[in-house]
């Protein structure tokens, strides 16, 4: 018999979430989210042809997901953001639901996600949150845990006003993650366990910011 998570920590974790973690709800993990772009956008084409169109080798490549948005946000510069809005609105994954009910007392939740399954999981469980997705806001963060708070680290999908702070693009995930904005973060994480959910920590802009986290903390889960 498994012994359950929660009780294995010694206080209510920080979370931190990937993609994996919003599986359940039927949005695509980032190479697959890829892979729906590429096929949608070149419906016409055989499967030969478009690994040519993309010069790449079909056993041996395959881009990350910012790179496809990359390529075609050189032909439209609305095309990102109309694509990330798409993560907003799909049923809500039990792996939200579950950790939403799981722990009772507010705490930090940071994503890279675009998508809305934290706030809609919490919503149904009756519990206060703030979401921030500003750069400039998460600059100046100061966490009472009265509440939960909900930093989106790539931009949220729901807040398409906010594109100058997506991770959404090539570009945007290798320039360096403002030190400010990881100074506060990590202030308010040190000392905290730690819950990875879901994040496979490919995102070059987040490897100093994760590695400081896990270097401060007392406990590490990472699922």
């Amino acid at each position: 018999m498994r012994t359950p998570l929660v009780p294995l920590m010694k206080t209510t974790p920080i979370i931190f979430l990937g993609a994996g973690a919003s599986v359940g709800s039927g949005l695509p993990l980032g190479d697959e989210g890829a892979r729906t772009i590429v096929r949608e956008a070149f419906r016409s084409l055989s499967k030969e042809q478009i690994w040519e169109c993309l010069d790449l080798d079909p056993e041996t490549d395959w881009p990350r997901f910012e790179a496809i948005l990359s390529h075609f946000g050189e032909y439209d510069d609305k095309l990102t953001m109309r694509l990330v809005s798409t993560f907003i609105g799909p049923e809500v994954s039990s792996t939200h639901l579950l950790m939403a009910q799981a722990f009772e007392n507010p705490t930090l939740w940071l994503t890279t996600n675009f998508d809305d399954q934290i706030e809609r999981a919490l919503d149904s469980n009756w519990k206060n949150y703030e979401v921030v997705s500003s750069r400039k806001r998460m600059a100046d963060l100061s966490i009472d845990f009265s509440k939960h708070v909900i930093l989106k680290l790539h931009g949220d999908g729901a807040s398409p006003d906010r594109e100058a702070d997506l991770g959404a693009q090539l570009d945007q995930i290798l320039r360096n993650f403002p030190r400010s904005v990881q100074n506060a973060i990590e202030q308010n994480v040190k000392g905290r366990t730690l819950l990875f959910v879901g994040y496979a920590a490919r995102d070059p802009d987040l490897f100093d910011l994760v590695y400081h986290m896990v270097e401060s903390a007392p406990e590490v889960f990472w699922i």
